[in-house]
């Protein structure tokens, strides 16, 4: 997704890790990307200005997850409510981790690759980790990044876009690369000392 937004030049991406891969509980994985939302935020607002009335402009940074990313980016502005910005994010069907509900009424979007696509070359082969390569992925990626609210694959050609298995900007090194994640993340899991079976204790903010 990284190649895709950075071709595109409709955004500038900025790549986070977290720290130790997000194998274990979201409420820590979740803080370190709070912080860097506001920060990120107020560096691109202090060197944007308005040519008109040379005033400094407000810069919405926009937030794309995958994965447990979903979950975390959730946590993130739900406890860190200046925070909140766009998001981005693979998922499917109503009762997805990280569906997105518009109890501010400021519109979103909930898309499933396999039911928008069906029967096509996008919607047929689209794993956990290819939604990250996958083209409608990547036009609704474009959509939201490019309109003051959520958007919408209405605007898209999506005889076009679901016919393709990959974004155009993507190389097949791209995708290989991408589903050498899976693999991966199963050892970050298996290397996880500090394992747990039981729900952890929730913070004091989130209380």
């Amino acid at each position: 997704m990284l190649p895709l937004i950075r071709s595109s030049g409709i955004a500038d991406p900025v790549w986070l890790n977290t720290p130790g891969a997000m194998p274990d509980d979201t409420q820590p994985n979740a803080e370190p990307i709070a912080y860097p939302i506001k920060y990120i935020s107020c560096l691109t607002s202090s060197s944007s200005y308005s040519s008109e009335n040379n005033k400094q402009k407000k810069v919405k940074v926009a937030l794309m997850g995958w994965s447990q990313g979903n979950l975390v980016a959730h946590w993130a502005l739900k406890y860190f409510p200046s925070n909140r910005a766009v998001i981005v994010q693979p998922q499917a069907g109503n009762s997805a981790l990280g569906i997105l509900k518009d109890a501010r009424e400021v519109g979103v979007m909930n898309d499933q690759i396999q039911v928008i696509c069906s029967g096509k070359p996008a919607g047929i082969i689209c794993t956990h980790e290819g939604a990250l390569f996958n083209s409608l992925t990547s036009e609704l990626a474009k959509e939201a990044l490019t309109h003051d609210r959520p958007g919408r694959k209405e605007r898209l050609d999506l005889g076009e876009v679901c016919g393709k298995f990959a974004a155009d900007s993507l190389s097949l090194v791209d995708a290989l690369a991408t589903e050498g994640l899976i693999p991966l993340a199963g050892a970050n899991i298996l290397l996880l000392k500090e394992k747990t079976f039981s729900e952890l204790p929730l913070r004091s903010y989130a209380k």
